[in-house]
């Protein structure tokens, strides 16, 4: 059953290296962070269903673990987290994001989506200062090592 999302309600992201989180640097690979492909849907994890962080992280290192087959390199870093209020209070030139919850995936699994505004131009550039916004949204990275 889809339920509302709460404004005072976080959500998280998983960060993994090297696609998101540059490991030499020690930063965010910007560009990737969101990316919303095909103007899909970008997936976070709705804290309502998963609390601690320590949930968040260990459902990073499951991920890990399902993914290192096909892909020896990707790694779990840990997560970043926003509230629905912020990431909904975006707007550049009446877009901005609908965030909703999307249990298909699994009862934490949520969506931030492009919300456009109808009959208004939406292009490229809005869609990078939206992004921009959407990182800022987001706090710092709640870094994590997995043990394999």
């Amino acid at each position: 059953m889809v339920e509302e999302i709460p404004p005072e309600d976080q959500v998280s992201r998983h960060i993994d290296a090297p696609h998101k989180w540059k490991p030499a640097e020690q930063e965010f690979e910007e560009a990737r962070l969101f990316e919303f492909p095909r103007d899909e849907p970008e997936s976070v994890v709705w804290r309502h269903y998963a609390p601690s962080i320590a949930e968040i992280h260990q459902m990073g290192c499951q991920r890990q673990a399902e993914k290192r087959p096909a892909k020896p390199s990707y790694t779990y870093v840990g997560a970043i987290t926003a509230t629905a209020e912020a990431i909904r209070a975006i707007r550049v030139k009446g877009h901005g994001f609908q965030l909703e919850h999307a249990p298909e995936e699994g009862l934490w699994h949520a969506h931030v989506s492009y919300l456009k505004e109808p009959n208004a131009e939406f292009n490229r550039a809005h869609k990078l200062d939206l992004k921009e916004h959407l990182r800022k949204a987001f706090g710092p990275l709640e870094s994590h090592s997995c043990t394999d």
